[in-house]
């Protein structure tokens, strides 16, 4: 197909909203759209957390598909077909939107609002959508889809050819329309009622051209990320309560929670309240867990305890008295005291002291365990 997309227009405006995107900015997205932004123009890049290499070449609207997809939520994507995006896009490398679509929540909204595949592929994708992951539904070797310039067909495809394609995922914990007020971040939902949202559970799919539904999908093991660092209780809660443990999933956490380019190490939900509480300098998140994650378990993808995550010495200390192991190692064989600062790992060596005490001399005995 013949690319339909732009190297010329505004592109300070453009530049902007690329930066709208990545913050999770719906306020400042909308505004860059209504100051000439061009969500057709090929110039902004990316760097997904699951992939190694830039993604370039990207317009506004095939980055708010890569985005969303690396998010696991559908949120950006809508508002660019909504002002001026074109479901239809293909870019001068050969692609079409769905070769951004790294998430079953992407590629089904996709799918299902028109955009473009070969005649009698668009049902057959969307049962396949419906069927239990690592399904195989095409032959090794079958390509169906349109191919890129280098050959490439749709991750979706890849993902269906019989073969593990780790660059695709499913929704895992979907949030309930009905409960996306009460768990997700109170400045998203303000802004999706400013732009006009509509309510996704009764939105009809529909692969007829015209403008697809604004709308929005959110996932539970997602979302609590940022119920997290906004050190939300009741959104946490909510949000564990729809399952948000249960996928095992690892996210990036950094130095700086509200900055996204940081490079954070991966830890899974429970490990990032461990992170965050010790920042804070309290325990305000780690017990809102209890009852729903195994605070004994790993918790980062290099085999890391909570105590490894403890920073601080008031955590490190919690931690301890809820029966968690100083001697737990990690992947490279190292203990929490190998690699906290002086403060906590003081407090495991006077743990390790009061354990050598004769019985009933040492403090913490009969402690409580999670």
């Amino acid at each position: 197909m013949p690319p339909n997309t732009s190297r010329f227009g505004p592109i300070n405006e453009t530049l902007a909203l690329g930066l709208a995107i990545q913050y999770r900015d719906l306020a400042h997205a909308a505004m860059c759209l209504a100051d000439r932004a061009d969500p057709t123009l090929e110039c902004l890049s990316y760097t997904p957390d699951i992939h190694d290499d830039d993604v370039v070449g990207l317009t506004p609207t095939s980055m708010a598909a890569l985005v969303d997809s690396t998010r696991g939520e559908l949120l950006f994507l809508p508002l660019l077909l909504n002002r001026g995006g074109n479901i239809n896009q293909v870019d001068s490398r050969g692609r079409t939107l769905l070769h951004f679509a790294w998430h079953h929540v992407v590629a089904r909204y996709l799918l299902e609002h028109g955009a473009p595949v070969p005649e009698g592929l668009r049902a057959q994708l969307l049962d396949a959508l419906g069927k239990l992951a690592g399904t195989k539904v095409f032959g090794a070797n079958a390509t169906p889809g349109h191919l890129d310039v280098d050959g490439t067909p749709i991750p979706l495809v890849m993902a269906l050819r019989g073969k593990n394609y780790p660059w695709f995922e499913r929704c895992l914990r979907p949030v309930p329309d009905a409960l996306v007020a009460h768990v997700v971040s109170p400045g998203v939902v303000a802004d999706m009622a400013a732009l006009g949202y509509e309510h996704a559970d009764t939105v009809r799919p529909s692969s007829a051209s015209g403008t697809p539904p604004l709308i929005a999908r959110f996932d539970a093991t997602v979302e609590i990320v940022h119920a997290l660092r906004e050190r939300d209780s009741a959104r946490v809660h909510g949000l564990l309560k729809l399952g948000a443990m249960e996928a095992g999933r690892f996210f990036s956490c950094g130095k700086n929670p509200g900055d996204p380019y940081e490079d954070w190490s991966g830890a899974d939900a429970l490990g990032l309240a461990a992170i965050l509480d010790s920042r804070a300098g309290d325990v305000h998140l780690m017990p809102l867990f209890e009852g729903f994650a195994d605070f004994h378990a790993e918790h980062s993808d290099v085999g890391e305890s909570l105590l490894h995550l403890a920073d601080s010495p008031w955590v490190c200390t919690w931690l301890l008295a809820h029966g968690l192991s100083p001697d737990a190692k990690d992947c490279e064989g190292e203990t929490p005291d190998e690699k906290l600062s002086p403060a906590p790992r003081a407090i495991i060596e006077r743990w390790w002291l009061n354990q050598a005490l004769p019985q009933g001399q040492g403090e913490g005995r009969g402690r409580a365990r999670l």
